[in-house]
């Protein structure tokens, strides 16, 4: 007997999907993957660009951070003695006295370009306490030239950029095999390092009331045994007993920009009544980024006598930065080039610090326009015996 149910107990019919709501959404996920999958690829490609850019400008970024720490302790060591510098032996006022030296601007100035060696953009020398010497103290010594652990003697200290051979800051052995491994030219920021048994600013004794010229006060970084231009600094060898004093902080830095600024506070307004001059913003110290403590040898101006035996309140530091990869590719295709030409050349680039913006903007134009990736580093170094004063 067969049973019949009420109409409301009987089971519904199954439904399957069809052939074209299958299809449908199997297009639906398969674009819904395309589009996760596209996501996951731009996210890894900008991962890795990003890691790629931090690594590739690492040693730049701890190059600028160890040139502003050092920067910063710079000293003149600055007292108050009597000013005999006119005519009459007989002091009549007070001025500040240093035998020590501060002094930064366009590289072609202060140091002019060596064979095989193009200085570009900035340079900045200066005395700070930070210990460096060559002669390290063990316990079996008995010499007496040596100083122990004292980590705050004097130093002799600066930072340029150059474009040269890699050849004497590499390993010796890398110069002398057969055939030798190939010179790598870039460009460099270089720091000198006069050790604390070398400083030789005191050797020049550059008395306030005796004239001078600007190349004679520069001369205890230029030359001598212990200057930039020394053999030891050119020659991969060096004679016994020479002191290299310079070397490559940092690869691929192509400009550093030095300008000497005033602090808000340090500005003078027109109810200023100490002073005759007056300084129209914070670079009016150093328009043309020429900042000299001992300017006052060799020029009569009014910033001459504010620089004299100071530092600048604030120094606004700004280096660029290359990526290593498109240097070589740029190396590969322009093999003539004795000096890149996305360069800053040395003669209009920088020299007037209100043309920074455009400069900096113009030379970012011309890495761009040849493919070559590059970082700005920029930071404002508020100087430790920065307090200018109106003496």
């Amino acid at each position: 007997m067969k049973t019949r149910f009420p109409t409301r107990l009987r089971p519904a019919r199954l439904r399957a999907f069809s052939l074209i709501e299958l299809m449908v959404s199997v297009a639906v996920l398969s674009l819904l993957m395309v589009l996760v999958f596209q996501m996951l690829d731009e996210t890894q490609k900008t991962w890795s660009r990003a890691k790629g850019m931090v690594s590739s400008f690492k040693d730049a970024r701890d190059g600028f951070e160890a040139m502003n720490r050092n920067v910063s302790q710079a000293t003149l060591n600055t007292y108050i003695g009597y000013d005999v510098s006119g005519t009459s032996s007989i002091p009549k006022k007070f001025a500040r006295k240093s035998e020590l030296h501060f002094v930064c601007g366009p590289s072609s100035k202060l140091i002019e370009s060596a064979e095989g060696r193009t200085r570009l953009t900035h340079a900045i020398f200066f005395q700070a306490p930070l210990g460096y010497q060559t002669f390290q103290r063990t316990r079996s010594t008995t010499k007496k030239d040596e100083f122990g652990e004292l980590d705050s003697l004097l130093n002799g200290w600066g930072y340029y950029v150059e474009y040269s051979s890699d050849r004497n800051d590499r390993p010796q052995f890398l110069n002398t095999l057969g055939p030798p491994v190939a010179e790598r030219f870039r460009f460099r920021l270089m720091e000198f390092r006069q050790p604390a048994e070398a400083t030789t600013i005191y050797q020049y004794k550059l008395e306030d009331n005796r004239p001078t010229q600007d190349e004679k006060i520069w001369e205890w970084f230029r030359s001598r045994k212990f200057g930039i231009e020394h053999p030891a600094n050119n020659d991969s060898q060096g004679a016994v007993g020479d002191i290299r004093t310079t070397r490559a902080l940092a690869d691929n830095i192509i400009a550093l920009i030095i300008s000497p600024r005033l602090a808000e506070n340090d500005i003078a307004t027109s109810e200023d009544n100490t002073s005759d001059f007056r300084f129209k913003d914070a670079t009016d110290i150093a328009p043309d980024y020429l900042y000299d403590s001992r300017r006052f040898h060799y020029e009569n101006d009014d910033r001459a006598k504010y620089a004299r035996h100071q530092v600048p309140p604030v120094l606004r530091v700004t280096m660029v930065a290359i990526d290593e990869v498109d240097a070589v590719r740029y190396a590969a295709q322009n093999p003539g080039d004795s000096l890149p030409k996305y360069a800053p050349s040395e003669d209009d680039w920088f020299s007037d610090v209100r043309n920074y913006g455009r400069d900096l903007e113009k030379l970012g134009e011309g890495l761009n326009a040849v493919g070559i990736r590059f970082r700005v580093f920029t930071s404002n170094i508020r100087m430790r015996e920065g307090n200018f004063q109106r003496l």
